[in-house]
């Protein structure tokens, strides 16, 4: 089992992306002044291409098209719902759904509104968005997103998104984009991730670990490693190439000028009154007897009630290793499933000294 002690593969995936594309890579912020578009333009996400991460943002009024670069993680994520692609656990932008609507948050408007330089970097350009959320007790707030993420939740929630006609006269096209998908079967109301009953599995014993650090096998897959200090061992996860990216930007501290998924996501939760109590990973056993790991995320809303949502352990260690939060493990998973301490990776560098980042 390889460790990714230099990063090198995962941080060339990383930062190349800022100067690649518009919307990409990249921390959250809410927005202090009520930012509006008073001339902007109701567009639909048409179509992706996905040799080049292409999103096609479609004005039907004028019959044009708004090119927008994005990252691949993005574009998979847009394009699942698009072309009607289903999976047996809920993906990034799913459990980003879910949570939004089982704790009363509402997305009222999405407004690509600006092109502008990113920070410190005059020759890269790229968009910004701007999503309005209307909290439970009726008041909203401005959160600043890449599009490419708001994209992916609009694709979800059947919402437009607007686009200042600024931006549409000086950078849409007119010629042949890709296909648009053939529409949806599905009921949009059908949530892929609902709110769960803990297995009998998960009353037992629960160990405390923490996000050590994500490392490569022989196959160079993706394995995050959870640590049990009492007894020193590890338990392995095997996870995804954009999970895994999203967990180590935070174990080793890679900063960026625009929010990724895990960054946007827990903005809209602090800035919500939306808490993380606890993450416990358990297993999940299918009508087929073909078992996973699961995480179980509880959250308390603004109003003081809980809430738990099923969610992939990657998706938990993402939003873990940025709130500084735990993650418990049934001892029965760790009893079977862990390898020793002196087989696993080394400790990510030293935390930054300086306060933590806070993007609003």
């Amino acid at each position: 089992m390889a460790t990714i002690g230099l990063l090198r593969h995962l941080l060339a995936l990383l930062g190349c992306t800022v100067s690649l594309y518009a919307g990409g890579c990249n921390p959250s912020t809410a927005s202090a002044q009520g930012l509006t578009v008073p001339d902007a333009v109701k567009t639909d996400i048409y179509s992706i291409e996905l040799r080049q991460y292409v999103a096609f943002l479609h004005d039907p009024v004028e019959a044009r098209f708004l090119p927008i670069w994005i990252g691949k993680c993005e574009a998979m994520a847009i394009a699942r719902k698009l072309y009607n692609q289903d999976f047996p656990r809920p993906l990034t932008h799913d459990l980003f759904q879910s949570v939004l609507e089982y704790t009363g948050i509402h997305i009222t408007s999405i407004v690509v509104d600006q092109l502008r330089p990113l920070a410190q970097d005059t020759n890269t350009f790229t968009y910004f968005a701007i999503l309005t959320l209307r909290k439970a007790d009726g008041t909203s707030i401005q959160i600043d997103s890449r599009p490419s993420d708001a994209m992916a939740l609009a694709v979800r929630m059947d919402l437009p998104v607007y686009v200042s006609r600024k931006i549409l006269d000086q950078n849409s096209i007119t010629k042949p984009v890709p296909q648009k998908p053939a529409p949806r079967q599905e009921a949009l109301s059908d949530l892929p991730s609902a709110p769960v009953q803990l297995p009998r599995s998960s009353e037992g014993e629960r160990v405390k670990t923490d996000v050590y650090n994500i490392g490569l096998d022989s196959l160079r897959q993706y394995v995050a490693f959870l640590h049990d200090p009492v007894e020193t061992r590890f338990l392995p996860i095997w996870i995804g190439e954009c999970e895994a990216m999203a967990i180590a930007r935070k174990l080793y501290n890679q900063d960026f000028p625009r929010p990724l998924t895990h960054d946007l996501f827990q903005s809209v939760l602090e800035h919500t009154g939306i808490r993380i109590t606890s993450i416990l990973v358990d297993v999940l056993t299918d009508e087929t007897q073909n078992s996973t790991y699961r995480a179980i995320l509880t959250l308390r809303k603004a109003n003081g009630t809980s809430i738990r949502i099923d969610s992939r352990p990657s998706d938990a260690m993402a939003l873990a290793v940025r709130m500084d939060l735990p993650v418990y493990v049934s001892r029965k998973i760790l009893d079977q499933d862990s390898i020793p301490e002196k087989d696993g990776p080394q400790r990510p560098p030293a935390p930054k000294k300086e306060a933590p980042q806070r993007y609003y």
